[in-house]
C-alpha cells in the first residue's frame, strides 16, 4: 500500500507567495495543532500518518470540489421533485478525501469529542494569468476567486462530509474551523489537518 505523504508534503512555490512566509505559516499550524495534544497529555507521535492521532493530517493529491449547489428535476417515475449535485465530479472527489483520510488514521478508533479543521485548498493557476514571458499580467488576483472553483464555505462542505466515520462519526463534532483558504500553487492539492479543539479558555 502507497503511504499517505505527511501533511504537508511540499509547500507549493508561486511568483506571487512568499515561500519562506507560507512555510512559516503551516510550520506554525502543525505546532499549534501539536501544541494542544501535549497541553491535554495526548502528545502524538509524528513518525508515520498512523501515528498522528489524535492529530489527523494529510494531503489530498487533485483540485478540490465544491458541495452544496444543487439542481432541481422532476422524477418521472415518481412524480416528485428532487435535488441532485451540480457539481458532477463531486463523488470521485469525495472517494479521493475518504481515501486519504483512512490511510491516515489506520490503527485509530474514530476521534471524539469537540473538533478544530484545518484546510488549505491549492489550486493551479490559470495560464491566462502569464505573459508570453512567464509573468503575471497585470491584474492577476494574489488567491483563486474564479467562480468555477467554489465557493471557499462548499469546498470545506466536501471535506467535512467525506471524512464522516473515518476521521470521526459525525461532522457536527467540528465546533471550531481554524482559517480555510484558498491559494495559487504549482500543483493542486489539499492539506488536511483534524485536532482536538482547545476551546476558548
Amino acid at each position: 500500500m502507497t503511504e499517505t505523504p505527511l501533511w504537508p508534503a511540499v509547500v507549493p512555490e508561486d511568483p506571487a507567495v512568499d515561500r519562506d512566509e507560507l512555510e512559516a505559516e503551516i510550520a506554525g499550524m502543525i505546532d499549534g495543532a501539536l501544541a494542544i495534544g501535549t497541553a491535554i497529555g495526548l502528545g502524538p507521535r509524528i513518525s508515520e500518518p498512523a501515528d498522528q492521532y489524535p492529530v489527523v493530517r494529510f494531503k489530498v493529491p487533485g483540485v478540490a470540489r465544491a458541495q452544496g449547489s444543487k439542481n432541481a428535476f422532476v422524477n418521472k417515475r415518481t412524480g416528485r421533485a428532487q435535488m441532485v449535485e451540480t457539481n458532477k465530479r463531486l463523488p470521485q472527489w469525495r472517494t479521493d478525501i475518504a481515501q486519504a483520510a483512512d490511510a491516515a488514521m489506520i490503527g485509530h478508533p474514530l476521534l471524539e469529542g469537540p473538533l478544530l479543521l484545518d484546510v488549505v485548498f491549492v489550486f493551479v493557476r490559470p495560464a491566462s494569468h502569464f505573459t508570453s514571458t512567464g509573468k503575471l499580467v497585470k491584474g492577476a488576483t494574489d488567491a483563486p476567486t474564479q467562480h468555477n472553483i467554489g465557493d471557499l464555505s462548499k469546498l470545506v462542505r466536501a471535506i467535512e462530509d467525506a471524512m464522516q466515520g473515518i476521521v470521526y462519526k459525525d461532522d457536527s463534532q467540528i465546533t471550531t474551523m481554524g482559517r480555510p483558504r484558498k491559494r495559487w500553487g504549482l500543483a493542486a492539492a489539499t492539506y488536511i489537518t483534524v485536532s482536538p479543539d482547545p476551546l476558548d479558555p
